[in-house]
């Protein structure tokens, strides 16, 4: 009994050192991406200084080179905000900084984001929405970095002419939302590692080169906040099927008027 609670002891300690360096390494994080997103506005700004011509009217090849730095930039842009975003999702939210969110509204708002890239690449896009409001109480940004995450990817890493399709229904405990594509989808020995911060499968790092690899980290991290469930299926060059569950909270703010 006292070898079994000697390692009880030194199992606790080690999980509370990890405890610790996780939060160390977030804190690091945040302060990091924090400090950088200053500068790199600045430099932003001085770019489109250069870009409205206010300094000069320079010659085409200096624009074109502007341009590709710009769009460098916007890059690191997102990946800062994502840094950024992920940090704070450390912690739990407080229950005051929570609100009803029309997640029909929010859906709206990703989709027109998304609309320009469907249109381009001719792909089949399917919304699948209940009739009346589908409120949840949760953190807009949440919700909107969520259902946007999911989309996008679906979008980013379907072929021209492919099929996207989104799903989102109202169930008496909780609420389903399900993103399924025709993409590239992703390898067997990469789906077990797909919600680590950072990680790219290979085949997506072909397809695209630029990425953060840190979308669906955000999304697996607040599914696990609002204490919900998420699940993956896909298959290289069939595509992928994400499928999530968050449960309603108690007092049923989750409402649907095509509920029956």
């Amino acid at each position: 009994l006292a070898e079994q609670g000697a390692v009880a002891i030194e199992n606790a300690q080690a999980y509370r050192r990890l405890e610790e360096l996780e939060k160390a390494k977030s804190q690091f994080v945040y302060a990091f991406a924090h400090d950088l997103k200053g500068p790199l506005s600045a430099i932003q700004m001085l770019l489109d200084v250069l870009l409205q011509r206010y300094v000069g009217e320079g010659s085409n090849q200096q624009r074109d080179l502007i341009l590709r730095v710009e769009h460098r930039l916007d890059g690191l842009q997102t990946l800062i905000r994502d840094l950024l975003a992920l940090a704070s999702l450390k912690k739990e939210l407080p229950p005051h900084q929570r609100m009803e969110v029309d997640l029909r509204k929010v859906f709206g708002r990703v989709r027109e984001m998304v609309e320009p890239e469907v249109e381009k690449k001719e792909l089949e896009f399917s919304f699948e929405m209940p009739e009346g409001p589908a409120m949840i109480q949760a953190s807009e940004e949440d919700m909107e970095r969520l259902v946007g995450n999911l989309i996008e990817n679906a979008v980013k890493y379907t072929p021209p002419k492919g099929k996207v399709s989104i799903r989102l229904q109202i169930h008496p405990n909780e609420l389903e939302l399900v993103v399924a594509d025709t993409g590239i989808g992703i390898p067997k020995d990469s789906l077990p590692r797909i919600f680590d911060e950072l990680y790219r499968a290979p085949n997506a790092k072909k397809w695209l080169a630029s990425g953060t690899g840190i979308g669906l980290s955000l999304v697996k991290r607040i599914v696990d906040q609002y204490g919900g469930q998420i699940e993956v299926q896909s298959e290289v060059n069939r595509g992928s099927t994400f499928r999530i569950r968050l449960p309603r909270d108690e007092k049923g703010s989750l409402e649907s008027d095509s509920e029956a």
